[in-house]
């Protein structure tokens, strides 16, 4: 990501020598709108500060008024790394605005409209990092008595020197002293009646449509690993620390991308093994180094840890339904197309193994968005599959994916990037041994 921005623009402003903040209210320096505001950089006494400005026709409503009130009451007692400093407060029938510190970055909301934004949300890594930094702010307000009760992703915002999380807008916060206007957004972090006093859930809850948000625009590429997690977000007696605890923790980069290798090896082995069986009958049939089934895992079962048990039940029930399924004549049709997104990504992930260049976190996450391409086309194939076949099996479902891969282009290009990534990882390790002794 070019100089830690993920939104890949900027902005100028113009500053001003005057030391007033209304003497710097021009278009020229405005950095954000809101819902009757606008946010200005202007420079005060030196400090470089965001004024949140309400609107001339709100300034005589007396909830906005007060909600401007109940902000910077909230928030001047506030101190943490993910929250700006809340430094004064104008309220009268002339002016109303809050002064905070001003926050050089982008919304996630914007961060989701540009294509380095979105590569850098979709990095299972990055996300996770968001998502701790959030749930960090989080648990502070909530330890502080605070409900924020408006978190989306236009009011969490990524610096740009680091593209750490900063949580603003506290205009709809809760706290017992401070009740008034609290309430939400729609479909995100939903408002709630007037008599009912918002809980840490609500915001949790909003986190996990947060999420939903970031993965439907980014592709669901990190998808697999935050299942838990989003799942948990809803639970009714969810805590910040429970959600922290489920975040995928990133192993180190030379193991991981060693486990992803014996994962993807594992999986092109079981591909093969059940083509074998499926095919014993035709002229090129060779026995295949299959390993013991303790190890062969079937795609599905990859972190998640099949039985020797099962993965054997499944060996077996997918050769007895061989028959029955051939004679249906039901074989999966435009494989390869619809793996093209797979096809394209291995190849130029392959390509980029043998250049040498890589860091070891870069291996990581390019073999995990390989492998989570793969299972999120597989996994669709076969829901299409089961949808034309109602009465298939799944050992039918099974049997036909794999032969299906095993007559591929796909399969092809999956054994071409399992060499590259199992020869960069050995060469790593070994360069790695040979430092240690």
């Amino acid at each position: 990501m070019a100089n830690g921005n993920p939104s890949g623009f900027g902005q100028e402003f113009r500053e001003s020598s005057q030391d007033s903040a209304e003497a710097q209210f021009i278009p020229e320096n405005i950095c954000g709108e809101g819902a009757g505001c606008k946010v200005y950089r202007v420079r005060l006494d030196g400090l470089l500060v965001a004024v949140k400005r309400l609107s001339e026709a709100q300034r005589l409503n007396a909830t906005f008024v007060a909600a401007y009130r109940k902000e910077f009451e909230i928030g001047r007692r506030l101190r943490h790394d993910a929250l700006p400093v809340y430094h004064g407060l104008r309220a009268d029938t002339e002016e109303v605005y809050i002064v905070m510190d001003f926050v050089d970055g982008v919304t996630v909301e914007d961060c989701l409209d540009t294509a380095e934004g979105k590569a850098y949300l979709s990095d299972g890594e990055n996300l996770g990092k968001f998502l701790s930094q959030v749930l960090d702010a989080v648990a502070y307000l909530h330890r502080s008595g605070v409900v924020h009760c408006d978190l989306k992703p236009s009011n969490i915002m990524l610096r740009r020197s680091d593209c750490s999380a900063m949580i603003i807008d506290l205009d709809k916060a809760y706290r017992d002293t401070h009740d008034l206007t609290h309430g939400g957004t729609p479909g995100i972090s939903d408002a709630i009646p007037g008599h009912e006093k918002p809980d840490a859930g609500k915001d949790l809850a909003a986190l996990g449509r947060i999420l939903d948000v970031i993965m439907s625009r980014t592709g669901n590429a990190a998808s697999r690993k935050f299942r838990r997690f989003r799942k948990l977000c809803d639970a009714p007696d969810i805590s910040a620390a429970k959600l922290r605890a489920a975040l995928p923790t990133p192993a180190k980069p030379a193991k991981t991308a060693a486990i992803w290798s014996v994962a993807l090896v594992n999986l092109t082995f079981i591909g093969m093994a059940f083509f074998y069986y499926g095919h014993k009958e035709t002229a090129d049939t060779r026995e295949l180094p299959v390993r013991d089934t303790a190890e062969q895992i079937s795609h599905d079962s990859i972190g998640t840890g099949m039985s020797r048990n099962e993965t054997a039940s499944r060996t077996a029930a997918a050769k007895e339904s061989h028959t029955a399924t051939a004679e249906k004549g039901d074989e999966i049709r435009e494989f390869d197309s619809r793996m093209a997104k797979y096809i394209k990504e291995t190849e130029s992930a392959t390509a980029a193994l043998r250049s040498g260049k890589l860091t070891d976190t870069e291996i990581q996450n390019l073999a995990s968005r390989v492998s989570d391409l793969y299972l999120s086309a597989s996994d669709e194939i076969k829901e299409d599959y089961r949808k034309r076949f109602p009465a298939a099996s799944e050992s039918d479902v099974y049997l036909a994916l794999t032969k299906a891969l095993g007559s591929s282009r796909t399969f092809q290009i999956m054994q071409s990037f399992n060499k590259e990534l199992m020869d960069t990882v050995n060469a790593r390790l070994a360069k790695l041994d040979a430092s240690r002794k």
